[in-house]
């Protein structure tokens, strides 16, 4: 079942998928393999370039992220659980190749594991990050810097902004939860690219209203606070994303849907496997869990209920936080304190005072549309008056059309049945029904619904024009003759 706001699997193709996995001996394994194939399409499996799914995305945003086959993602506990699956070659297809994933490029942080991290000030604030970072967040366990120690693994003791700025080292393509971590762990301050300060407020007046350090410093660490202190890295810096643990269920039956218990479906689950999952199958309503098998023991009916893609995505907007719908941000330089090493060097502020560089305001609109993307200011500022107004029009359209139908001495109501469609036709330009369409498309998410509304409202002009206009010039025309 395809339309609304996610696109599920089809008959054909859980058939390819069935068929891609009879050669797997292993009940698990093929489960785990079956699973993947199925929801979370176009990923490499562990299995050589040949062993992957055909498939052509149609919305957006996967449902899945990725797990990786790589030696690495043991450093993100993104691993896929059959990456090292290996049965007798005589049961094995050719076009199967057994990959030696546990090869890796030397670093010396190798074995070094990395945490999923929210670069922000306050965790408390209304305007929380939602977008995360995987980075290195502990020194080694033999540093002997008791203070930069403690910086490191614990800043969120300390009220000093600088201890949540992250770096990132060209030279190890690492990133680095703040300086301390990265001095701890043998990176020379002069190479490490700190991440851009961003000050978000709920409110402009908020924004405006903080103009010093320590103003900045007294708003972003207050709980529920308006603003708060996001970074971003650098366009030109490798980061990889990731989504923060406080946002997606981890266990199973959380929804209570769960009804017939599966051990194979709850250890997964359960495991230290993490890559996020994606359910959207009701509008308006996104619920992200740890992986793949968490949303399944969340379901009475797993196996129809999850889709593959979504038309939006959760990264952007924090459905759960109203503050999320607007915002006010500014791009702040706050390197005026002398006491902090800066890697590079760059205009210097008066010590209680922030540069403001930039100013933006963010209302919901998507950045590769001009549209709406917000859901729900999707749903209050589009859907809920559109419904009111079609709702309003048809009624009225009935009520005259009744009028017509039902009056005997009404000239109209003696024409035959292809003058009166001409008539009802009219009548519903004027009421607006192409909305319809535009209504249809929100729900449903079906590209040819937006091009007929586009058409159809488009146009609507040129139909009055026919339909009243053109012949009222044909009459003149006719009596002037």
């Amino acid at each position: 079942m395809n339309g609304g706001a996610s696109r599920r699997p089809t008959e054909q193709d859980r058939e390819v998928v069935k068929n891609m996995t009879e050669w797997i001996q292993n009940d698990t394994i093929r489960f785990y393999i079956q699973s993947h194939l199925l929801f979370c399409p176009g990923q490499d499996m562990c299995f050589g370039n040949q062993y992957k799914r055909n498939y052509t995305a149609i919305l957006p945003f996967p449902s899945c992220f990725q797990c990786e086959c790589r030696y690495e993602c043991k450093r993100k506990n993104n691993c896929c659980p059959w990456r090292n699956y290996k049965q007798d070659v005589e049961m094995t297809p050719d076009y199967i190749s057994y990959m030696d994933n546990n090869q890796f490029t030397p670093s010396k942080y190798i074995n070094v594991p990395q945490q999923c991290i929210a670069p922000q000030v306050n965790y408390q604030s209304v305007k929380r990050s939602i977008k995360a970072y995987f980075m290195i967040s502990q020194c080694p366990f033999n540093y002997t810097d008791s203070n930069t120690h403690q910086r490191c693994n614990n800043p969120l003791q300390e009220k000093d902004m600088y201890l949540y700025q992250p770096v990132f080292s060209p030279f190890s393509n690492e990133s680095f939860k703040n300086l301390d971590c990265a001095i701890c762990n043998g990176e020379s301050l002069s190479n490490l690219v700190p991440w851009t300060p961003i000050l978000v407020c709920s409110s402009r007046k908020t924004l405006i209203q903080t103009q010093s350090l320590d103003q900045l410093q007294s708003v972003a660490f207050q709980k529920n606070s308006l603003c708060n202190v996001i970074f971003v890295p650098q366009t030109s810096t490798f980061t990889r994303d990731c989504f923060s643990e406080k946002l997606y269920i981890s266990n199973c039956n959380e929804t209570g849907e769960w009804k017939i218990f599966d051990s194979i479906i709850f250890n997964a689950c359960h495991s230290d496997f993490v890559y996020v999952y994606l359910e959207c199958s009701t509008a308006f309503e996104r619920r992200v869990f740890k992986n793949i098998f968490c949303a399944m023991c969340n379901f009475h009916d797993w196996d129809s209920s999850l889709g593959i893609e979504c038309v939006s995505s959760v990264e952007v907007y924090d459905l759960k936080n109203p503050f999320s719908l607007v915002s006010f941000s500014a791009l702040i330089d706050f390197r005026a304190n002398e006491d902090v090493p800066t890697p590079s060097e760059g205009t210097k502020c008066s010590k209680d005072s922030l540069r403001f560089v930039y100013m933006d305001t963010n209302l919901g609109y998507s950045l590769s549309t001009c549209y709406i993307s917000h859901p729900y200011l999707n749903l209050y500022t589009f859907l809920i008056p559109i419904a009111l107004m079609i709702t309003l029009n048809m009624f009225m359209f009935f009520i005259i059309v009744r009028e017509i139908r039902t009056k005997k001495n009404n000239p109209i109501s003696n024409t035959n049945e292809k003058q009166m469609m001409k008539i009802y036709f009219k009548l519903s330009t004027l009421t607006g029904s192409s909305w319809l369409l535009g209504f249809l498309h929100q729900i449903f998410q079906l590209q040819i619904l937006s091009f007929l509304h586009i058409i159809f409202t488009g146009s609507q002009g040129l139909f009055l024009f026919f339909s009243f206009g053109l012949p009222l010039l044909l009459g003149r025309c006719q009596k002037t003759t």
